[in-house]
């Protein structure tokens, strides 16, 4: 069910009797997330990642509203969602999609999305000095079609290296979301398996996580899909990258380096929703300071080279 938000405005002119407006849109998806980017002290919501749609006649004027720094409910109690975007921060408002109407008494639907590029463009130009700090969400046909695209040979490398690391592969069969690997019912040891399927999916992901990295860090990365995608996963594990909490607070056990038990790990201040119903996988997001980055860097391209020698 998705929220309707309210923008109300005050009414101008000396009169009393003078009404204000509201203007109403329609949430899709929201992705907040306080650990890498907290803006304020106020309670209220400041997502990073925001669609929402409205009716022709009514979408210009919530926008403008928005962007001078109106605040948008999501209900009258005391316990609703107040949505804020700073002005003081550097949000991005792409040109808005128009498509059938999802709205009610709409012929046609404005679609707007709104970001921070620092944490979701590929490039963000200056290097932060102090940390390194993005999210990651590559859109699901570009997953599928980055999956075609790899070889006999590369898939071979990527399974052999998983397996080197600890990790179980059960074939074509079982989950496809690489964030959601799936226990072996047949098993006592419980292992976590990956089906190739998820692994090819968690190996395309990482490409696009490594790539940001890549441009937010001093030390270089290799060019190695193998090494990218369990270097994602020893982030998660180790805590540089999390995973938002949707409801579901499982906790996905997987070997880590050494031969420790360790966890993907999840946020509590990192929250998404609405994301799969428009076409994005689920985000990851990093955070860690240089020298956190650089220690990992080192360990993780060492643990790789062990594995190779095996």
């Amino acid at each position: 069910m998705h929220k309707t938000l309210t923008i109300a405005t005050e009414g101008s002119g000396t009169s009393k009797k003078r009404k204000g407006r509201s203007f109403s849109a329609i949430e899709i998806a929201r992705i907040e997330n306080d650990r890498i980017w907290k803006s304020g002290t106020s309670d209220n919501k400041r997502p990073i990642f925001f669609t929402y749609a409205a009716t022709e006649y009514g979408a210009k004027a919530f926008t403008i509203n928005l962007r001078t720094g109106r605040v948008a409910m999501d209900g009258q109690s005391s316990g609703s969602d107040v949505i804020e975007f700073m002005k003081s921060d550097e949000y991005v408002w792409p040109s808005p999609q128009r498509i059938p109407s999802a709205i009610p008494g709409g012929s046609t639907s404005i679609v707007q999305t709104v970001y921070l590029p620092e944490l979701f463009d590929l490039d963000p130009g200056l290097v932060d000095r102090t940390s390194v700090r993005f999210v990651v969400m590559p859109p699901l046909r570009s997953i599928d079609a980055e999956i075609k695209k790899l070889d006999d040979s590369q898939r071979r490398d990527l399974f052999r290296m998983l397996s080197a690391d600890g990790v179980i592969l059960r074939g074509e069969s079982g989950s496809g979301c690489p964030l959601s690997p799936h226990q072996d019912a047949d098993s006592s040891s419980k292992e976590i398996a990956f089906s190739e399927r998820a692994a090819l999916a968690l190996a395309v992901i990482s490409s696009h996580l490594c790539a940001r990295l890549d441009r937010r860090t001093r030390c270089p990365l290799l060019p190695d899909l193998a090494y990218r995608t369990l270097l994602t996963m020893h982030a998660l594990k180790e805590g540089l990258a999390t995973l938002p909490v949707d409801g579901q607070t499982t906790s996905y056990q997987m070997r880590s380096m050494g031969g420790w038990r360790g966890s993907f790990r999840h946020s509590s201040e990192f929250k998404a929703t609405g994301l799969r119903e428009i076409g994005y996988s689920t985000p990851i997001a990093f955070r860690a300071s240089h020298t956190d980055v650089d220690q990992f860097l080192a360990q993780n391209v060492q643990h790789y080279y062990k594995l190779r020698l095996r």
